[in-house]
């Protein structure tokens, strides 16, 4: 099958990126290249370019960038292509297929695929990619040899790494690149003659950077990303990238920094930081009534890079926004996804009115969000007092909770300051029902935590492990706690995940057959990809029977396989949604080692090395 294709690619795979008149056509003796072109045709006024990487000046400007390459396009020589539908006029993309599909690893089954030559198509899909370089092919016609061609969102000698027949180079637009490559731009950034002046006599950037803020903010919510960052790229522009339905989505690879350290200023304010601040790591909370009449919080995250990624020797800020569950989300577990008989099993283990509830997970894959519902439940449904201590930002506010945000205090000095243990000194005088310690990390805190749950309260927190069987190990290894002594006090631990559920109006392919009026076929719901939505994948155990004697941590497995653990695995769900049509099977298949045979192998594994 290599065979295919092996003429795609330059059997020379060096670096060299040297401009070669060849690849753009230039004439030796004009001595004509990009900036010679800019010069000669008197175009840095016009298009206000400051640098000479002239696309990136106008990737966030796409009208000036679509009247930029008009220009190249009759000085270059090379056709610009601007919608999809010109572009198949001439072309297939089956040259871009068959990297792509490599590179998702479609075909590794394939035999005639060398591990070597793999390698090297994944290089040229990620370059590809990087670059906005689309390989294809021409039409089939008779009597004519289909040759490879190569279009280019704007002129790169890095083209030259790409095989192409006969000089076949193009110029493609935006629209086209969005298309291909999945990205979407943030239009609402772009960058107008009145910002520009704004950036250059500092003006009113407050007003804007807020009006910015919020854009982005409403662009979250009306494109369903639960998370959005961004960070400097090179000397001179940022990279936004999301996240839906657990996938990452580049935005736009260019915002210029002016632009973009003007958010920043902004989110400072907002957050009631000092924008000239050096704090190395920031966190803070912004709620807003979105242009859907919805009230959302977010939670904000700014860390400074060491370095550029590009060599850049400043500390730049990256930034990343998380959107965090409202109060409609948490109101039933059915909402959240949950099957019945886990709704019952976690109701039963609720009724306690004291022991230790942990939820675990990795991060981003909603933990808070079930935390909550299962607050939210113990206070509306069984009336219990809540309070909450958070070490970081309170992620969700709920009316009757009591919360505490230790954050504002244990950077405090003197007579200010408030750690962990005076806190929880303090609430137990106010006797609450439940008590949440969020995220406990030190020996000590867990200790705090077990204790608490063995003096009457139901006690909850999170943590960050893989399984269950980890989350006891954690639990006894690194809190330092007599066995006999927590083994009484943990009721329920939920380890936590996400999985894609599969679109149900295109049934996970992508395309849309019935609407006749969408001439790409691509099906509207899930944006082409066959994936719309999350569903919640989770392993739990209920101790419903476990004494001291029976040590779950070292004897997890056989208590599960006798009865006294009551499990379910992330198998066991993952085969329910597959069953039931819900995933694709592709995503069943990261969950399907994750049964109890399996788990056991891995920890006695772990056992061994650790002996």
């Amino acid at each position: 099958m290599f065979k295919k294709f092996k003429k795609l690619f330059n059997k020379d795979e060096s670096k060299n990126i040297i401009l070669k008149k060849e690849n753009l056509n230039i004439k030796e003796e004009n001595k004509k290249n990009i900036m010679n072109f800019i010069d000669e045709l008197n175009l840095k006024d016009e298009f206000k370019l400051h640098s000479t990487k002239i696309y990136k000046d106008l990737i966030n400007q796409p009208v000036l960038l679509d009247k930029l390459m008009k220009k190249m396009e009759k000085f270059f020589g090379y056709k610009y292509y601007q919608t999809m539908e010109e572009l198949l006029d001439d072309y297939v993309l089956d040259d871009w297929e068959i990297i792509k599909n490599i590179r998702m690893n479609r075909f590794n089954d394939n035999p005639g695929i060398k591990i070597d030559d793999r390698e090297t198509i994944v290089d040229k899909y990620e370059l590809a990619s990087d670059m906005y370089l689309l390989p294809v092919k021409t039409k089939i016609e008779a009597n004519k040899k289909q040759e490879h061609a190569l279009g280019m969102l704007y002129p790169t000698p890095i083209a030259s790494n790409f095989y192409v027949d006969n000089n076949r180079y193009f110029f493609i637009s935006l629209d086209i690149a969005y298309i291909i490559w999945g990205t979407k731009s943030l239009s609402f950034l772009e960058i107008d003659n009145k910002d520009e002046e704004n950036l250059d006599k500092n003006i009113e950037i407050n007003k804007q950077g807020s009006k910015d803020v919020n854009k982005i903010l409403n662009f979250m919510e009306a494109n369903n990303l639960t998370d959005l960052s961004f960070y400097q790229y090179d000397k001179n522009f940022y990279t936004f990238r999301g996240i839906k339905n657990l996938q990452n989505e580049v935005f736009t690879n260019q915002v210029p920094i002016t632009k973009t350290q003007q958010i920043i200023d902004n989110i400072l304010i907002q957050i009631n930081e000092d924008t000239k601040t050096k704090k190395p790591s920031i966190a803070g909370r912004i709620k807003l009534i979105l242009e859907t009449g919805v009230e959302r919080s977010f939670r904000l995250r700014l860390t400074r890079q060491t370095k550029g990624s590009k060599g850049v020797l400043d500390l730049p800020r990256m930034v990343s926004i998380r959107k965090l569950a409202g109060i409609d989300m948490i109101q039933n577990l059915e909402k959240l996804g949950y099957d019945i008989n886990t709704i019952k099993i976690i109701k039963e283990a609720l009724l306690f009115k004291n022991g230790l509830i942990i939820i675990s997970g990795p991060t981003g894959k909603g933990k808070t969000t079930l935390l909550y519902a299962l607050l939210y439940y113990l206070n509306r449904t069984l009336g219990r007092e809540i309070i909450c201590i958070h070490e970081d930002t309170i992620e969700i506010e709920v009316d009757g909770f009591r919360q505490i945000d230790l954050s504002e205090y244990q950077n405090a000095k003197g007579e200010n300051y408030m750690g962990i243990e005076e806190t929880i000194a303090n609430i137990l005088q106010q006797k609450p029902d439940v008590t949440l310690i969020d995220e406990v990390k030190r020996a000590d805190e867990m200790q705090k935590l077990i204790d608490l749950a063995n003096k009457g309260h139901t006690t909850f927190t999170t943590m960050h492990t893989n399984d269950c069987a980890s989350t006891l190990s954690v639990l006894e290894n690194t809190g330092k706690v007599p066995r006999d002594f927590y083994v009484q006090s943990v009721k329920l631990i939920i380890n936590q995940d996400l999985v894609k559920k599969k679109c149900q109006t295109c049934n996970g392919t992508g395309i849309d057959n019935l609407n006749m009026n969408n001439e790409e076929h691509k099906c509207e719901i899930c944006d082409g990809k066959g994936v719309s939505g999350v569903l919640p994948v989770y392993e739990l155990a209920f101790f419903k029977n476990v004494t001291a004697k029976d040590n779950p941590a070292i004897n997890f497995f056989d208590l599960v396989k006798q009865g006294k653990i009551l499990h379910i695995s992330k198998e066991q769900i993952a085969r329910k949604y597959l069953e039931k049509g819900l995933i694709l099977e592709e995503d069943y298949k990261l969950f399907a080692d994750y049964n109890v045979d399996n788990i056991e192998k891995i920890h006695k594994e772990q056992f061994k090395n650790e002996k």
